[in-house]
Formats: C-alpha cells, structure tokens, sequence
C-alpha cells in the first residue's frame, strides 16, 4: 500500500514538472467530422485522454453531441 502511494506520488510530481506544449490537433468524432485545434499539454497521452471517448457539442445552429473518437498530433512547441 505505501508502495503504491509513493509511486503514485513520484509519477504525479515528474508530470507536473514536464513543461507546457503547445499542440495542434486533429481531434476526429464518431459521425467522421474533425476539428484542428491549438491547446496545452504536458504529454501526447494527455491531450489524447482529454479528448477520446469523451461526448462534445460540435453543433453549430442546433446541438450535435459526438463522440471523439481519434486524435493525431499535428504539431507541439514548446511553451516559453
């Protein structure tokens, strides 16, 4: 049990120390439409996390809720 704390606590301290980059992604849904879009992460998992499995509103006159269901990434820079 305390094993698993420590570890636990090590993985969550070297990821908060990993720096910011700017991503730009292509976020693809489950009815086959995509989004390129700019935002932070630490990691390529964590932007992956963030978006697949998760439901989004890509509606734009009436609501269109889908599924993420891929992400490439297109391009990281590193935050300054």
């Amino acid at each position: 049990m305390i094993k698993w704390s420590q570890d636990k606590e090590r993985t969550a301290k070297a990821e908060s120390q990993e720096v910011m980059k700017m991503m730009t992604l292509k976020v693809t849904f489950s009815d086959g439409d995509e989004l390129v879009t700019r935002i932070n992460f630490r990691t390529e998992q964590e932007a992956r996390n963030y978006y697949i499995g998760k439901t989004f509103n890509t509606g734009s006159i009436s609501d269109n809720m889908v599924k993420a269901v891929s992400v490439e990434i297109l391009e990281q820079e590193v935050s300054r």
